[in-house]
């Protein structure tokens, strides 16, 4: 008989293999594992890379479908999945300005030439989201710098011009915008451009120019030319010819949508004064069997137009009660006809079709003209916390109390939209506008002051603060030094010369004031009334006191702020 070591051999041989195997195993699994941690965050990097690049794909194809939305999304995952990757940082900046948002595009766009991969392709929405923004002399810049490079680009030669016209140089702009047409005469936005710069000279005969070529472009199946017509009908001192023309146009131009069609009635209806009131009856009997949208439309015309009356026939109060927007126009005509008990009723009414910050706003219209102010301040109070999640009904609450008179309330609205990123800036704007409706010099400048903290690459902003500043007589050096900076990045812009005379009239040296302007052909006849102001102070204190006192005398003086008075009163003839 063997012994048991002997009949076991085998089997603890191979038990043996199998560990050193499974030892092995385990080893290279260390191994792997160790170069993997080694390795991972190069690695995860490549995986994200390649993630955003197909999300920034995916983004590309929504924006050249036109879908905003879906474009947006995928263009903010892109860019939050990796945010140094060129192609994604490229389709966030493309998706977002597609919604408008214009400042929030020029990080991206510099954050994409940091990288070195901003194409040629890029530079121009670049330098039109910095126009947009108020950054005029970096986009200037840019833009300079593309015209040495390509002088045969139409869309580059319109974006010029646009530049030109922020910077207050009509000559350069037209100029340009002749260039882009001449480049591409068949492109309808060229010469739609040029018209429109031609019709903001002032002068007769680009005035017909411009009159003829939108009527020609009227005539063309495009949105220029619906623009175009648009814009003529709009204008004030056309001919009845051109009225005529300009009606026969939007009548039968297939992108024209209901406000198309209703200018096209008002321009008729001027044209027809003695048919007035037949035409007024038959276009109300037309639209009652119009789609909602038409009928609130028309109404909107016309309480606009003081015939409530009519109005109350369009849309009588029982067919109002079924929709919101229908309701608003009633209690609009209800309201100029000071039926303040029958809104009082409706308002009251069970399930009445509005939400309910509006309902509260009309409910403190209400209470304040039937004289109880309590009630009156405690429906603003209930509609200010109604809109509070909603910065669309915000600013319904603050626009309807500026219509109304109530400044505070409306303030008190913008206030809280300033938070908001998307309503931030029409916000501080609509603050400045009621600071200085009211003279309140002090919250002007605070006001200007958040936004350049906000914004501190808009020009405009800057120059803003700093004449609002001089104006005070504060910050007189920070001020000249910032209007010495703006006039050097864009010496025609008529807003930051106006800016640097002034600092130097606070400097006391008045012949440096004067030498702003040289070389430049100004129509101070178009010109803003502060800004005549200003060069009128400039005159008289470089001891031209005739023509200074025949410049104040050419301002209407309630168009000036008190500051700029100031500034002018010794030349002014009583």
């Amino acid at each position: 008989m063997q012994p048991l070591e002997t009949l076991l051999a085998p089997e603890l041989q191979e038990a043996r293999k199998r560990r050193r195997n499974w030892l092995v195993v385990v080893v290279v699994l260390v191994l792997a594992l160790c170069v993997l941690l080694l390795e991972w965050r190069p690695f995860y990097a490549w995986l994200q890379g390649v993630r955003s690049r197909r999300l920034a794909a995916k983004a590309e194809a929504e924006i050249f479908s036109g879908n905003i939305e879906e474009a947006v999304k995928k263009a903010r995952t892109a860019y939050w999945t990796k945010p140094d990757e060129p192609a994604a940082i490229r389709a966030a900046a493309r998706a977002q300005r597609m919604t408008g948002q214009y400042a929030a595009d020029v990080p991206l766009w510099a954050q994409l030439r940091k990288t070195g991969a901003l194409r040629p392709e890029d530079r121009l929405p670049y330098a039109e989201d910095l126009i947009m923004s108020g950054a005029v002399a970096e986009a200037g810049n840019e833009i300079e710098a593309l015209l040495k490079e390509n002088n045969s680009d139409g869309a580059l030669f319109r974006l010029a011009a646009r530049w030109s016209a922020t910077e207050g140089n009509g000559e350069r702009a037209r100029d340009f915008a002749a260039k882009a047409v001449k480049a591409e005469p068949e492109s309808h936005e060229g010469r739609l451009l040029l018209a429109l710069l031609q019709l903001s000279a002032g002068t007769e005969p680009l005035r017909e120019e411009a009159t003829r070529v939108l009527l020609a472009l009227g005539a063309e199946d495009s949105r220029e030319g619906l623009e175009a017509i648009r814009k003529l009908g709009t204008l004030r001192g056309i001919s009845p010819e051109v009225a005529a023309k300009v009606v026969a146009l939007l009548q039968r131009h297939p992108l024209a949508i209901e406000q198309h069609r209703i200018l096209a009635f008002n321009l008729d209806l001027d044209l027809h004064p003695a048919e007035k009131a037949a035409m007024l009856d038959a276009a109300v009997k037309k639209y009652s069997a119009a789609a909602p949208a038409a009928r609130c439309a028309f109404g909107v015309w016309l309480n606009g137009h003081g015939e409530f009356e009519r109005m109350l026939k369009l849309i009588p109060v029982e067919e109002g009660l079924k929709r919101q927007d229908m309701l608003l126009v009633v209690l609009d005509s209800l309201a100029a006809l000071g039926r303040w008990q029958e809104i009082e009723r409706i308002l009251e009414t069970r399930d009445v079709p509005l939400y309910t910050a509006m309902k509260e706003l009309y409910l403190a219209r209400v209470a304040e003209e039937m004289g109880t102010k309590a009630a009156a301040e405690l429906h603003w109070h209930r509609a200010h916390l109604a809109a509070a999640p909603s910065p669309e009904q915000m600013r319904e609450i603050a626009l309807y109390a500026e219509k109304l008179g109530r400044p505070e309330q409306a303030e008190l609205a913008y206030r809280s939209l300033v938070s908001n990123a998307n309503t931030a800036r029409p916000a501080m704007e609509a603050l400045l506008k009621l600071a200085g409706s009211r003279g309140d010099m002090d919250t002007v400048r605070d006001t200007l002051k958040k936004m350049h903290e906000r914004w501190p690459q808009d020009d405009a902003v800057k120059n803003d603060l700093a004449y609002f500043n001089l104006l005070a007589g504060k910050s007189v050096e920070e001020s000249l030094a910032v209007a010495k900076d703006l006039v050097a990045h864009s010496p025609r812009n008529l807003p930051h010369i106006t800016t640097l005379a002034l600092a130097m009239l606070r400097k006391k040296d008045p012949a440096a004031a004067l030498s702003v302007y040289q070389g430049l052909q100004i129509p101070w006849e178009r010109i803003a009334a502060s800004q005549r102001a200003v060069h009128a102070a400039v005159l008289g204190a470089n001891g031209k006191t005739d023509m200074a006192s025949e410049e104040a005398a050419a301002l209407r003086w309630e168009d000036l702020r008190a500051e700029e008075k100031e500034l002018i009163k010794q030349w002014r003839k009583q």
